[in-house]
C-alpha cells in the first residue's frame, strides 16, 4: 500500500488510498412454523453503499398469521461533502387483536436530519427528526377492557401524531461492539401536537448515560442510567398510549413499540 501523503499543516497530513470497491449489501431471509402462528418469516434486504458514497437503503419485511410488517428507510451520511446525515423511513404494522389483546393498524413516516459537531468535542452530534404517524387500536379483549389502561380501551381511535425530536447526543466508546472504555450518552426531546397538528398534544423528554470502565485483565465495569419525563400540554391533552413508559411484566403483556426512527 503506498498513501498519498498530503500536508495541510504543521500537525496535520491528509492520507488518500487507492482502493477497489467491494460489495457491502447484506440480504436475509427467514421462515418458520407455528400451530399458533402457522407460516412465520422475515426477508431484509440492505444496500450499505448504494450510489458508492456511503448511502443506506433497508428494506425489511415480516409476517405471520397474526402479525404483518414493513419499514423501508434511506440514509445519507454525509449530505453536501460534509459530516451531516440526512434519511427518512417509513413503516406500516399490523396486528391482530389474538396477537397482544386488541388489533393495531400503525403507518407513519420519519424525517431525520443530523450532523456532528467540533463543540466542546468532536465525539457530540445532534439530530432533528419529524415523525407523523397514525395509530388505530380496536377489538380489545376483556382483559383490557376491563383493566382499561389510560383510557385506551375508550379512547377515540385513530390517533395522529405529529412530532419534532431533537436529540444531542455523545459517543466516545473505543469501539462500538464490547466496548472497555469511554461512555455514551443522549438527552432526547419530543414535543407532539400544538402547531405541528395532529389530535394529541404532549412533550416528552429522554436521557440516558452509559459508563464502561475498565478493571482488571478484560473485565470491564459498565453502568447504565435512565429516566424520561411525559406530560401533557393541559388537562385536556391527549398523549398516546404507546408513548407511556411501561416497566416489567405489564412491559411485555401490553407494550408495543414504536417503529419507523432511524437509527
Amino acid at each position: 500500500v503506498l498513501p498519498d501523503v498530503k500536508p495541510v499543516n504543521e500537525k496535520e497530513v491528509d492520507l488518500q488510498f487507492k482502493v477497489e470497491e467491494k460489495s457491502t449489501d447484506q440480504a436475509n431471509m427467514s421462515a418458520g412454523w407455528s400451530e399458533r402462528d402457522r407460516m412465520i418469516g422475515s426477508i431484509g434486504i440492505g444496500m450499505n453503499n448504494l450510489f458508492g458514497n456511503g448511502q443506506r437503503l433497508n428494506f425489511d419485511w415480516t409476517f405471520g398469521r397474526f402479525y404483518r410488517s414493513f419499514q423501508v428507510g434511506l440514509t445519507e451520511p454525509w449530505l453536501f461533502d460534509t459530516p451531516t446525515l440526512a434519511g427518512f423511513s417509513f413503516y406500516d404494522t399490523k396486528r391482530d387483536a389474538f396477537y397482544i389483546g386488541y388489533k393495531q393498524q400503525s403507518r407513519g413516516l420519519s424525517l431525520q436530519l443530523g450532523r456532528r459537531m467540533r463543540w466542546p468535542d468532536n465525539f457530540f452530534r445532534s439530530d432533528l427528526i419529524y415523525r407523523i404517524d397514525e395509530t388505530s387500536l380496536s377489538n380489545f379483549s376483556e382483559f383490557i377492557l376491563n383493566l382499561n389502561p389510560n383510557g385506551i380501551a375508550t379512547e377515540q381511535w385513530p390517533l395522529t401524531s405529529s412530532s419534532i425530536t431533537y436529540i444531542i447526543s455523545r459517543d466516545s466508546r473505543d469501539r462500538p461492539e464490547f466496548p472497555t472504555s469511554g461512555s455514551q450518552f443522549a438527552f432526547q426531546n419530543e414535543i407532539a401536537g400544538t402547531i405541528l397538528g395532529g389530535n394529541v398534544g404532549y412533550h416528552k423528554h429522554n436521557f440516558s448515560f452509559k459508563g464502561f470502565y475498565p478493571m482488571f485483565w478484560k473485565f470491564v465495569l459498565y453502568s447504565n442510567t435512565e429516566f424520561g419525563y411525559l406530560d401533557g400540554f393541559s388537562a385536556d391533552s391527549r398523549i398516546p398510549y404507546l408513548e407511556l413508559f411501561f416497566i416489567g411484566e405489564l412491559q411485555k403483556l401490553l407494550e408495543i413499540g414504536r417503529e419507523g426512527v432511524l437509527g
